[in-house]
C-alpha cells in the first residue's frame, strides 16, 4: 500500500495573498468608501478563519492499494474507489472545470477524489505500481 499525504503549501499561499490584499484595500478604502471597506474586511476575516480552521485539520491521505484507493482524513469518513474487471482509472476535470478528480474510467457516475493538493503525476505513479491503468 502507497500513502500519499496532501500538500496544503498551494492553499497556504492562496489564501495569504487573498487576505492581504483584501485588508490592503479595505484600510485604504476606509476613508472614502467605509462601506465596501466594512464588506472587504469582512471577507478578508472570513477567509482566514476558514483557512486557520481548515490548516489545523490533519492532512487528507490518499492510501492506493491494489484493490481500492482511499482518500480522507483520520477524523472523518473517506472516499473510496474500489477496483472493478478493469482496473482503468482517468483524471477527469469536475464540473464547470472546478478542478482535476480521480475516477474509474468505465463509471463515470462514481464519484472521483479530488486531486487538489496531490501531485498528479505521483498519484500515477503510485497507481500504475499497484496494478491500476490509465485512459
Amino acid at each position: 500500500m502507497t500513502t500519499i499525504a496532501e500538500k496544503k503549501s498551494a492553499v497556504d499561499t492562496i489564501a495569504l495573498f487573498l487576505v492581504i490584499v483584501l485588508g490592503f484595500a479595505a484600510w485604504r478604502g476606509s476613508t472614502g468608501a467605509p462601506v465596501v471597506a466594512a464588506i472587504l474586511a469582512v471577507i478578508a476575516a472570513v477567509i482566514l478563519i476558514v483557512w486557520l480552521n481548515w490548516r489545523r485539520k490533519p492532512p487528507a491521505m490518499l492510501a492506493i492499494s491494489p484493490e481500492e484507493i482511499f482518500f480522507g482524513r483520520l477524523d472523518q469518513p473517506g472516499t473510496r474507489i474500489t477496483r472493478d474487471a478493469s482496473g482503468r482509472l482517468a483524471f477527469r476535470r469536475g464540473y464547470r472545470e472546478s478542478g482535476w478528480f480521480l475516477r474509474l474510467a468505465d463509471t463515470p457516475d462514481q464519484p472521483g477524489i479530488s486531486m487538489i493538493g496531490f501531485d498528479m503525476n505521483e498519484v500515477a505513479r503510485a497507481c500504475v505500481a499497484h496494478g491500476w491503468t490509465f485512459d
